[in-house]
Parts: structure tokens; C-alpha cells; sequence
């Protein structure tokens, strides 16, 4: 996403997709998006999850949604770990088993390519 109108083209475009999702007969308890990534609340039998994916797979070729379902009532999402606890959501920095830790040190100066 090059371009500064990207976002705006993407929030433009997602809005329309969203309006398809509104044609399945089962929808998310909570639905919400991060330019063009989503988390979900489904409150449904798993295997109407799957349908649902399908179903938004479906909408446009170009675009295909996957999914990651919690795994012992965690679920990462962007930069956050989401955890199911008696009955509400609380949220902690997420970091990938990959990630070694390094942060380059904004005082270093770098060489500014031309």
C-alpha cells in the first residue's frame, strides 16, 4: 500500500464487501475491521463458520479471507493477543514465536538512499 489513497480506497472498497456479508442468514455477534483485517465474535456452531468463510470467499475472487480460530480461549489479532475470561475480552501485546526482540535504536544514524 504505496499509494496515501490507499487506505481510503480500501476502507471505500471493505465497506461494499461488508454489505454482502449482510446476505448470510448467520451473522458474527461482533464484527470489526482494521483497513482489511477483521475480528470476529461468532456465536454460531463452528462448521457455520466455515460456511460464512466460504460464503465471503465467494464475494470477490481477488479477495480471500482466512481465518484464525482462538486456541485455548487466545486469539492473536494485529499486534494483540485477545483472551476470553469469564465472560470478557482482555487484550495484551502480541508478539509472534519469530520475533527475535531486535529494535533498531532510532538514534543510530542510517543512510538515507536518493
Amino acid at each position: 500500500m504505496g499509494s496515501p489513497l490507499s487506505p481510503i480506497l480500501v476502507n471505500v472498497y471493505m465497506n461494499k464487501m461488508e454489505e454482502s456479508f449482510k446476505m448470510t442468514p448467520l451473522q458474527p455477534a461482533v464484527l470489526m475491521r482494521y483497513l482489511d483485517d477483521y475480528f470476529a465474535l461468532w456465536s454460531h456452531v463452528r462448521e457455520k463458520l466455515e460456511e460464512f468463510l466460504k460464503f465471503t470467499n465467494k464475494i470477490d475472487e481477488k479477495i480471500q479471507f482466512k481465518m484464525e480460530v482462538e486456541e485455548g480461549k487466545r486469539s492473536p489479532f494485529l499486534d494483540v493477543e485477545v483472551i476470553r475470561s469469564n465472560g470478557t475480552l482482555k487484550k495484551k501485546l502480541f508478539r509472534k514465536k519469530s520475533n527475535a526482540g531486535i529494535i533498531l535504536n532510532f538514534m543510530v544514524p542510517s543512510q538515507l538512499h536518493a
